[in-house]
């Protein structure tokens, strides 16, 4: 990896700002000179390696660890609650205007990271990305991850070390509509990821996000553990199954050597929270290092076991909240074959990567209520999903 070290003094003229804040983030004309940077103001030469500033005791202790890829993976997957490891790293994120990007993109705004993000317009109206604002943080770019060239492009001018992938096509409905779509988008788009990852030799980690559905179904309801086939039938399963299958190739062909950037999936089965209006979703619809190799893997994360509930369930937990008479109902429509019920094991996860849940499932379906609520009453839903994210940062 290529490197620069700007190895400043104690910037006396930047003090008062200095003091309060990384140098990368002091605003000159409203915007971050990171910013300011990567759009090539500041630039006296051209580098397309990773800078490092080394003016603190942070930066210092940073350095030592300038190169060490095998160990960024154990770094991203335990640093979720040490805002120090994300301030002033840069990340390179897919999916942002989506549900879960909207969501991590405001969360990495808050740690301090440098965010550049690349995918299409909003998936529907409205949405979370626009209704908070969320592209004011960061440097978002419009683009098709079925564009490598476009795609390889905002990668490498992103100059990120770390990158989280979560920009498909996410619906079984959809897969069944647009089959060939969802298998372009889904497949292909992240093959076209890890590929453009291959020619950034700044890139330290990657973190591909998806979902339950690339298990097999089982007979036996038994939770589903990382090695348990994958094996989705329906053209959207069976799409994020080949998926999980490209990234194991890619990670033992491409990634394998010590140097080389660490890649790792995660796998969830549905999220719930504030801002989410796709189709067909569990709640929206009614609510209008060294040892970095053992990370680079496949992560399940699921609720504990006394939360593993069913949609019926899960409605009727959320009426109460909801108030004002509301009542669950039972529709009959039939929807597109899916299977009824995969349910995750996530001891892995709490096990080695210290992973918990925090808080209990009626807290969050609150909360999410609350959210939907503020919507309807024409509150600044910006600032209610902040006062979230501070709760659930409080919380970690």
């Amino acid at each position: 990896m290529k490197a620069v070290i700007i190895a400043g003094g104690l910037s006396t003229c930047l003090a008062e700002e200095t003091v309060l804040r990384p140098k990368p983030m002091v605003e000159i004309g409203g915007k971050p000179m990171r910013d300011l940077a990567a759009a090539g103001q500041l630039a006296a030469f051209r580098h397309d390696g990773f800078w490092q500033p080394m003016n603190t005791l942070r930066d210092k202790n940073l350095r030592g660890t300038l190169g060490r890829r095998s160990r960024a993976m154990e770094a991203v997957v335990t640093a979720t609650g040490n805002p120090d490891f994300w301030r002033g790293r840069r990340v390179f994120l897919t999916g942002h205007p989506g549900f879960k990007g909207a969501w991590l993109s405001l969360w990495l705004q808050r740690v301090g990271a440098g965010v550049t993000a690349f995918s299409p317009d909003p998936p529907t109206q409205p949405n979370l990305f626009e209704a908070t604002r969320v592209a004011e943080g960061m440097d978002s770019r419009n683009g098709d991850i079925r564009d490598y060239a476009a795609l390889a492009s905002a990668l490498r001018q992103s100059g990120a070390s770390i990158v989280f992938h979560l920009s498909a096509q996410a619906t079984v409905a959809d897969g069944y509509r647009a089959a060939r779509d969802t298998f372009a988008t889904n497949l292909r788009g992240r093959l076209n990821l890890l590929d453009a990852i291959r020619g950034c030799p700044g890139v330290e980690a990657a973190v591909i996000v998806t979902r339950e559905k690339c298990y097999a179904p089982t007979t036996d309801d038994a939770p589903l553990q990382e090695n348990a086939p994958f094996g989705g039938r329906d053209p959207y399963s069976a799409s994020k199954s080949c998926a999980e299958i490209a990234v194991q190739s890619w990670r033992e062909s491409f990634f394998g050597d010590a140097g080389a950037p660490k890649i790792a999936t995660v796998r969830a089965g549905n999220v719930i929270g504030g801002g989410d209006w796709g189709a067909h979703r569990l709640l929206a619809e009614r609510l209008t290092g060294e040892k970095g190799a053992q990370f680079a893997c496949g992560w399940n994360f699921a609720p504990c076991a006394a939360d593993h509930l069913s949609v019926a369930e899960i409605a009727k937990r959320t009426a109460a909240p909801w108030g004002a008479g509301a009542r669950c109902v039972h529709a009959a429509n039939k929807f597109q074959k899916e299977s009824l019920a995969l349910r995750l094991d996530a001891s892995r996860a709490r096990t080695e990567l210290g992973w918990k849940q925090h808080g209990p499932l009626d807290t969050a379906l609150r909360r999410t209520v609350e959210w939907y609520q503020g919507w309807a009453r024409h509150e600044d839903i910006r600032a209610v999903t902040l006062a979230q994210l501070e709760d659930n940062l409080a919380a970690a």
